[in-house]
């Protein structure tokens, strides 16, 4: 009984095998077997192209591009540079962002894995404004999702003094600190 279990393992594998070819990719990445259609128009080439109407075709899922089905030319796969990836915020104006900062990214769902990000561009639309970010992180649990809200901050290290502390000497603003009484 069990040398026919092998040998039906054996056929079936054998034919399995038959239906197997190997693909090779251009370049190294990460595959996704993902497509929603809008993968012609979501390249970093075409971001600077985008306009409102494609920004609210992507977030609504309408006027998606369809993927040419005929035989061979439905993509089995895409690859992807999960280490650089962007992200487009389409918001208001703010004027406390600024082009080449970096800014921290929280995306709803997914709070326990932060992203930093630099924001590469910011362009005005019919309506508010689209903000690109690129992000030098891995995208990890982000690879398939689209579309997602997002929250931007920005941390910042130093001491808050009261302004009558900052004074000039040399030419150069500082604050003087007292320790144990003296002046350092």
């Amino acid at each position: 009984m069990l040398q026919r279990l092998y040998d039906r393992e054996a056929e079936l594998k054998g034919r399995l095998d038959a239906w197997i070819s190997d693909v090779v990719t251009e370049e190294a990445g990460t595959i996704s077997f993902y497509f929603d259609g809008f993968e012609q128009l979501m390249t970093p080439a075409q971001i600077d192209k985008l306009k409102r109407s494609d920004i609210d075709n992507i977030i609504d899922n309408t006027a998606v591009q369809k993927i040419d089905v005929s035989e061979g030319t439905k993509p089995l796969y895409r690859l992807v540079n999960s280490n650089k990836w962007y992200c487009l915020i389409a918001g208001d104006k703010d004027d406390n962002l600024k082009t080449g900062m970096v800014y921290d990214i929280a995306f709803e769902g997914f709070f326990d894995q932060p992203y930093t990000g630099r924001l590469l561009s910011q362009r005005e639309l019919d309506s508010g404004v689209l903000y690109v970010l690129e992000i030098d992180d891995d995208i990890g649990p982000l690879l398939s999702v689209r579309k997602a809200n997002a929250k931007l901050g920005k941390t910042y290290e130093g001491m808050k003094v009261p302004e009558n502390a900052i004074s000039s000497r040399d030419g150069r603003e500082g604050v003087t600190a007292v320790l144990d009484g003296n002046d350092a």
